[in-house]
């Protein structure tokens, strides 16, 4: 049902289950040496690994835009990080993102924008040759006995501005995967 905090200034904590659909749905995809692979089956392995997080953004409305109905996305940015150990990974690479090393680890990072590209209508305008606005993240890596701790992703429709200098937003959707540890 409907629900009414009052805050009085102070940040507002709720933890419960929904049945509701999550505003941005994210599927996390394995591959090895090319195939697809079930992560339970990925633990332990070596080779080409990519990791695709593909995003769909479920929160869309019908708006007027000059005057016509229009149906637009809610923009989220969507933002995927993991920490992969050098010893297990080398040569890694994200798609819409960045890989930093702190000599032992590397840390990844990659973001999308899901429903932008279809909100904004690039694909009708004539803007010759240009990048398109992503709405999925990619690692590659050539993995050694693979292991992954954790992934983590964070969907955000606030200021992000406010978000960068503060921190994560109560409006934030927060997803972790499940663990893939040696066998």
């Amino acid at each position: 049902g409907d629900m009414l905090w009052t805050s009085d200034g102070s940040d507002i904590y709720y933890q419960g289950k929904s049945n509701g659909q999550l505003p941005v749905d994210v599927k996390i995809t394995y591959y090895l040496d090319g195939q697809e692979i079930a992560p339970e089956n990925l633990a332990g392995k070596s080779g080409k690994v990519k990791i695709r997080f593909d995003y769909t953004n479920n929160s869309k409305k019908t708006v007027k835009v000059n005057g016509k109905e229009e149906e637009i996305y809610t923009p989220f940015l969507m933002a995927s990080g993991m920490i992969l150990p050098g010893d297990n990974f080398k040569n890694v690479e994200v798609s819409n993102g960045k890989v930093i090393s702190d000599g032992s680890n590397n840390i990844v990072v990659g973001i999308a924008l899901p429903g932008l590209e279809d909100s904004l209508k690039l694909d009708e305008l004539d803007l010759g040759d240009r990048d398109e606005i992503p709405d999925y993240v990619e690692v590659t890596a050539d993995a050694t006995d693979f292991k992954l701790e954790m992934t983590a992703t964070v969907a955000s429709c606030g200021n992000l501005d406010e978000e960068l200098d503060i921190g994560v937003q109560t409006n934030d959707v927060v997803h972790n995967s499940s663990r893939i540890n040696q066998k």
